[in-house]
């Protein structure tokens, strides 16, 4: 079966995205702002913005975002959600070419994105759109796999029905892919969240590497999901141990 172009992956998911894919710590972007890494009442170019989860906390610092994404799907909830919000920008491109003016933005981030882009192509057109001094900002939340039995067994259960999942993460948890030879600072933020039996199906419902609804696999691997959660249920809910990891730097 021919392989879905990383534009569409998402094409069909965007409403589990939206509705159960988690946010970002917003002591992160409090951090960033007081560096000075986004200036006040800056532009920011959100590549890959999705649905706009990370988008919405940058608006809601009274930053002017222009949300650049690629999939009609995940863009179309992204508009619909943000689109009444002053400061937001949707704009139907990708990293590797945002259609954005030249030295339009002071800040570029990647939430949960960067691993899909173009490493060459993206650096090129990051130089051209950002401005003097502007600074590359790539973000994600990252499962601790080891953090509990629940943790190991969802894990297992991730690598049985995808034979794609080791190398996406090997790829998302490489900041160099984007950065090259330019340093970077890093910062780690713990977000755990809980989630009941339908969150947790919806989570992986979004991910583009698993079984989509409807699909083939879908329903085999919903009921294995189900007696896991069984298992390790404390109040009907399970804790999904999180860690968001940000990179910021300059691209020389």
């Amino acid at each position: 079966m021919k392989e879905k172009p990383t534009t569409e992956r998402f094409t069909g998911r965007a409403s589990y995205y939206a509705r159960w894919r988690p946010s970002y710590p917003r002591r992160l972007i409090d951090d960033l702002l007081e560096r000075e890494v986004i200036p006040h009442g800056g532009r920011v170019a959100d590549l890959g913005s999705g649905t706009g989860i990370f988008t919405e906390l940058l608006l809601e610092r009274g930053l002017r975002v222009y949300a650049v994404e690629p999939n009609d799907d995940m863009r179309g909830f992204a508009e619909e959600a943000l689109s009444r919000r002053e400061g937001f920008v949707s704009v139907k491109g990708s990293a590797e070419s945002t259609g954005l003016p030249d030295h339009s933005v002071d800040a570029a981030t990647a939430a949960q994105a960067y691993h899909w882009f173009n490493p060459q192509e993206t650096r090129d057109e990051l130089r051209r759109i950002l401005a003097s001094g502007g600074w590359v900002i790539l973000l994600w939340n990252e499962r601790q796999v080891e953090a509990d039995e629940f943790s190991k067994e969802y894990e297992g259960l991730v690598n049985e029905f995808s034979d794609e999942h080791a190398g996406i993460e090997k790829n998302k948890e490489d900041p160099q892919r984007i950065f090259g030879d330019s340093p970077f600072e890093r910062l780690t933020y713990q977000n755990d969240r809980e989630l009941d039996l339908n969150g947790l199906r919806g989570m992986a419902a979004s991910v583009s590497y698993l079984p989509a609804p409807g699909k083939e696999g879908h329903e085999e691997f919903c009921a294995r999901l189900e007696r896991v959660f069984a298992v390790h249920e404390r109040g009907r809910k399970v804790i999904v141990h999180l860690r968001t990891e940000c990179c910021f730097g300059h691209l020389s």
